[in-house]
């Protein structure tokens, strides 16, 4: 009865009543054949090492990639983290809605309350100093802001007034990001007494172009005069401690 070749696989079509005769009788055939079978193997090891190669390429691309995203993710979150402040009034829920702010950055789109606290309100008045804070974004993936407040006022309003100014900076979402910038900035001191007659202030942000070369602002001169600043009441008290805080509200909606 004869069978196949044990060597049928790799390409003898040979039928065989006895596998030990045929295989003296060609065994040249047969090296060759287990030659060309190495030869094809060694090939495709070739190709599937190199598809191999190609896939971890685009896997460690990929990886990169999700990394970066991620490290931008944790920049924006520290950043904003630097600048939300908690209050010292437990009286007040604005304060505690601060600490939530980061959790508030995991809504894409929807802009986030920056509060942001200013000691030694006396001292800086006295010395004409500015203070800036440490730079946030308006929203989750939004543009790199700083606010910066003058309380003695800039120009014609020093002396009387206190002056603030949002300052944009050069950020790594601007290529992402509609220029000019639109919306609105809202700017607010907060009154420490009670969660209402806060001074609010719209600023114009349609003034800021395009992504800053160097750093672009839009201001306020007269955002409250230090009459006002300075009168405490029952109901209402801007400084206390010589401390005040300012909550940044982005809108992009006009």
């Amino acid at each position: 009865r004869k069978t196949n070749c044990k060597y049928y696989n790799i390409g003898c079509e040979a039928m065989v009543t006895n596998q030990d005769e045929h295989d003296e009788v060609c065994v040249k055939e047969h090296f060759h054949l287990m030659r060309n079978e190495l030869a094809v193997t060694k090939e495709e090891l070739v190709d599937s090492n190199q598809r191999l190669s190609r896939v971890m390429e685009e896997l460690r691309n990929d990886f990169e990639t999700k990394l970066q995203y991620m490290l931008q993710e944790l920049d924006q979150w520290k950043d904003l983290s630097c600048a939300a402040i908690s209050g010292t009034s437990p009286s007040l829920d604005w304060p505690n809605r601060v600490a939530a702010a980061g959790l508030l950055l995991l809504r894409r789109n929807i802009a986030t309350p920056v509060t942001v606290q200013l000691a030694d309100v006396s001292q800086r008045k006295a010395r004409d100093e500015t203070f800036e804070s440490p730079p946030f974004y308006t929203h989750y993936f939004g543009y790199k802001v700083c606010l910066m407040v003058t309380p003695n006022g800039v120009d014609d309003c020093k002396h009387s007034h206190l002056s603030v100014t949002i300052r944009t900076l050069n950020g790594p979402n601007d290529a992402k990001l509609s220029w000019p910038l639109k919306g609105r900035l809202t700017v607010s001191l907060l009154n420490q007494v009670k969660n209402s007659n806060h001074v609010c202030q719209v600023l114009g942000v349609r003034t800021i172009r395009e992504p800053p070369g160097v750093a672009t602002e839009c201001h306020c001169k007269r955002f409250i005069s230090h009459k006002q600043l300075f009168t405490s009441t029952s109901a209402c008290n801007y400084c206390i401690n010589d401390v005040m805080y300012f909550q940044v509200v982005y809108s992009q909606n006009n």
